[in-house]
């Protein structure tokens, strides 16, 4: 087995562990925001790259646009159809990687990606599959997280604690800058960033957003799988829950947690 697809067995099982859907609510928002910079609506053939459990992809498909929902990790998909049906919209699940689309060549009007194409590692890869999928015209909203704030913060806190190995390329935040995303994407895209603010807002105290991001979100869960039987999950908890005091603008009784991200915007010439 190489290293690349160990990487992405790993990645699968990750995203596949805890409740990603339940976590996914935070980041609502941000769907919105790409299916509408993407101009999703009737007519356009769209396609959510690392959909998750379809923020974007419900979105745009509530926009009146035909869409596909793709991610590696098809566990997710069952939460995404439920999502879906709520929402009264139907889409396309396909399991698919970001670095090998199983899509032909410029057979997309637009393709999006919230926090998902970001994560994939070999970055230039991911970045000419989209480039070969979207056809001449079409655009792309990409929203990634930027190496500073709260975010940046918490990636930083966890390689800490888990000694990751190094990054195929750069680290995902390199998708989060307007360098980054220039380097990957101007061989194929005109393109615009712009600085976002989502705001994760949870309806309790942030000790208690902690809890329930730890024990739903994916990467966290397995974080406790590796610290826990070396005796440093309590280390690494109140660490995060300093971090996440820290940051917290919500006051006593209510969480909300600020958390930039840019909006790459683009046209594939």
């Amino acid at each position: 087995m190489s290293d690349i697809t160990a990487m992405k067995e790993q990645a699968r099982a990750t995203w596949a562990a805890g409740d990603f859907d339940a976590v996914a609510e935070l980041i609502w928002e941000a769907g919105g925001v790409a299916a509408a910079a993407a101009g999703c609506g009737p007519g356009d053939r769209v396609l959510d790259i690392a959909a998750g459990t379809g923020n974007a992809a419900v979105q745009a498909a509530q926009r009146g646009a035909d869409v596909v929902a793709s991610d590696l990790t098809p566990e997710l998909f069952v939460a995404g159809r439920r999502r879906a049906e709520a929402a009264g919209v139907e889409l396309e699940w396909v399991e698919a990687d970001a670095e090998a689309l199983p899509f032909q060549d410029a057979s997309f009007d637009a393709a999006m990606s919230t926090f998902g194409i970001m994560f994939a590692p070999r970055q230039s890869v991911a970045a000419a599959e989209l480039a070969r999928v979207v056809r001449p015209g079409g655009r792309i909203a990409l929203c990634a997280w930027e190496p500073r704030g709260f975010v940046g913060e918490m990636f930083r806190t966890v390689a800490g604690f888990l000694n990751p190995p190094p990054p195929v390329e750069a680290p995902p935040v390199r998708w989060g800058t307007e360098e980054g995303a220039h380097e990957l994407l101007d061989a194929a895209f005109d393109i615009t960033c712009e600085p976002q603010l989502l705001v994760q807002r949870f309806d309790a105290p942030i000790d208690e957003m902690t809890d329930h991001f730890m024990e739903r979100f994916g990467p966290m869960v397995m974080a406790r799988r590796a610290l826990e039987p070396q005796g440093r999950w309590d280390e690494f908890l109140e660490a995060y829950r300093e971090l996440a005091r820290r940051w917290n603008e919500g006051g006593k009784d209510k969480a909300a947690l600020p958390a930039g991200y840019l909006l790459v915007t683009g046209v594939r010439r």
